[in-house]
């Protein structure tokens, strides 16, 4: 299990800027990158758990409508998936789900 720390820094890098918000403020810039503890993933053995991993829900906004920034995370990341892809306000948002 990593830190959220840790996680906060590694997306920083793939973003490429500080965009990145685990407690978003009202005025967001874009591209950013907003993120939230979702759950524990436990797998369990023998009636003990061998194997905790935290759940965390991505979401990339972006104005560029054709924004490719969850391939990025998908390629950094080796346990994360892409769930959905909407737009809003004309702002491209991009769900995934990260297992760190």
């Amino acid at each position: 299990m990593g830190s959220r720390l840790k996680l906060h820094e590694e997306l920083k890098s793939v973003l490429g800027s500080n965009n990145v918000y685990f407690n978003p403020p009202k005025l967001l810039k874009y591209p950013c990158i907003v993120y939230k503890f979702h759950s524990v993933d436990d797998k369990k053995a023998d009636d003990r758990s061998y194997i905790r991993t935290n759940q965390y829900d991505i979401t990339v906004i972006d104005t560029n409508l054709d924004s490719q920034i969850y391939l990025d995370i998908m390629d950094h990341f080796k346990m994360c998936s892409h769930n959905i892809d909407h737009i809003t306000d004309n702002l491209r948002h991009d769900e995934l789900t990260l297992y760190y």
